[in-house]
């Protein structure tokens, strides 16, 4: 059966060292695993919590040499030591063969590093370098767990779930650890969710999205949830010393008001989803052209009576007023911004709502404010990673989710479906994904708000937000027994 941790879930299973440590030592800790986001900020978002609960401990990270991770971590303050890794899966026979012949350096690598270090605890991560590293720390007896983000484990976290001591999960269920079923029924496994970080080069522990969404949630009894959203967007600027940008003028990040009916944060990450992208243009143009059309044919103004959202909406058309928040990504940012400025009426698609359009655009290929702008928004329309849900549960958000088809073993589907089976979210293959679909979608979303708020807490109770201080207490826990039983 697999459960959900306690701050204070202790790791069982560590081997005893034969010389003793002093109880009072600082802790020291290794997190194994990276290359990629995915596998690298959780782990960052842990040792930021167990610096918090344990100023002193030390925290090294091993991983891959890739220049993203590298300067990464040294954003936030860790230090770092590369090993040799190759990717086995997905590779060509000959690359395959490469990358077996590479595992005994890297665990003579990995050797290394842990007898100069002599951590108390290591947490996997996830990617390739995370394997020799646990391997060898649990040759040496130490304590080892590994977290997995995704509902479908990867290779590496797959073949170490045969040997830790604890994994710790994302979803429940997560497939593929079928090594923690063998070895002793699941009972090694704890649902803490996903870690998420604070911002990069914050001293003091910064208002990060998942402190921020517990805080919205503890009002949630006494406030609507569109107060709750309002007061967390307030807040959160205020503890990160936020100062007015365009955004604020723009009414992304301000209080709700009535000329905002309905908020749509598009978003395919840093790096863009172009199908997303193109789905959205096209839905944009359609509302317009809805509009446009129906204005010709009657000759009359629009309809000025109210929908569901507070703003007078269009005859025939009582669905299609809403602020639409577009992150393009760097690589699609042109191709967007010239899409929209190619529009009817690009001044009013921009004006929005004042010019008598039902739909106001604000794009940019990334906007720093994102953790204030979810809080802001009524539908996030998304790819499905396991970092982009666990923001979206930890604030409660209705989303429509559209896997990334090209993920490994399809695991942003399983992510999706998750969520979509629980009432949470709706989602769509990147191949159906259309036009007239998001229309739709976001038609519904603004004239069926009792619907979209049962949406919302069905996601809310699919939120972990805790999920980096669980198990930075649990490492923390297990490092001290480790050396109370030395």
């Amino acid at each position: 059966m697999i459960h959900r941790t306690s701050p204070v879930k202790q790791i069982n299973g560590g081997k005893t060292k034969k010389q003793g440590k002093p109880l009072n030592k600082d802790l020291k800790f290794i997190i194994a695993g990276g290359k990629t986001g995915g596998h690298l900020f959780p782990g960052i978002a842990v040792a930021q919590a167990i610096s918090r609960i344990e100023p002193s401990s030390h925290i090294l990270f091993v991983g891959t040499g890739e220049s993203f991770e590298i300067q990464t971590v040294a954003r936030y303050g860790f230090e770092h030591k590369s090993i040799t890794s190759m990717a086995i899966k997905g590779k060509s026979i000959t690359r395959k063969l490469a990358a077996l012949l590479h595992i005994p350096l890297s665990i003579l690598q990995a050797m290394t590093i842990m007898k100069k270090y002599r951590p108390d605890m290591v947490l996997g991560v996830g990617g390739y370098a995370s394997g020799p590293v646990l391997a060898c720390a649990k040759m040496m007896g130490i304590p080892t767990a590994i977290h997995e983000q995704n509902s479908i484990a990867g290779i590496t976290n797959k073949t170490l779930s045969y040997i830790v001591d604890t994994i710790f999960t994302s979803f429940d269920p997560t497939r593929g650890l079928d090594g923690a079923r063998v070895m002793d029924g699941c009972k090694k496994i704890i649902h803490t969710g996903n870690p998420m970080r604070n911002g990069a080069g914050s001293a003091a522990p910064a208002q990060n999205v998942s402190e921020s969404a517990a805080t919205a949630q503890n009002g949630a009894e006494s406030a609507t949830p569109a107060q709750n959203q309002t007061e967390f967007a307030t807040s959160a600027r205020k503890r990160a010393g936020h100062k007015p940008s365009a955004l604020d003028e723009d009414g992304i990040i301000a209080s709700r008001q009535e000329s905002i009916p309905l908020t749509v944060l598009v978003t395919g990450g840093s790096q863009g989803a172009r199908s997303i992208n193109t789905a959205v243009i096209e839905a944009v143009r359609k509302i317009l052209d809805k509009v446009i059309e129906h204005g010709e044919e009657t000759g009359e103004k629009k309809d000025q009576g109210k929908n569901h959202y507070g703003h007078g909406e269009h005859r025939n058309n009582p669905e299609i007023h809403c602020h639409i928040i577009h992150q393009t990504g760097a690589l699609d940012e042109n191709r967007v911004l010239n899409a929209y400025s190619e529009l009817k009426n690009p001044k009013s698609l921009t004006n929005g709502y004042d010019a008598g359009c039902p739909v106001k655009v604000t794009a940019s290929a990334f906007f720093h404010e994102m953790p204030q702008i979810m809080a802001r928004a009524d539908l996030i329309i998304c790819r499905a990673g396991a970092g982009t849900i666990s923001e979206i549960t930890a604030l409660g958000k209705p989303s429509l989710l559209v896997p990334y088809p090209h993920a490994a073993d399809d695991h942003q589907t399983f992510n999706a479906r998750i969520l979509a089976d629980k009432g949470a979210a709706w989602m769509v293959c990147d191949s159906e994904l259309t036009g007239e679909y998001v229309v739709e979608k976001i038609s519904f979303a603004a004239n069926h708000p009792d619907y979209m708020k049962n949406m919302a807490v069905n996601s809310g109770k699919l939120g972990l937000p805790h999920a980096d201080r669980a198990i930075a207490h649990s490492c923390i826990n297990t490092a001290r027994q480790a050396l109370k039983a030395n």
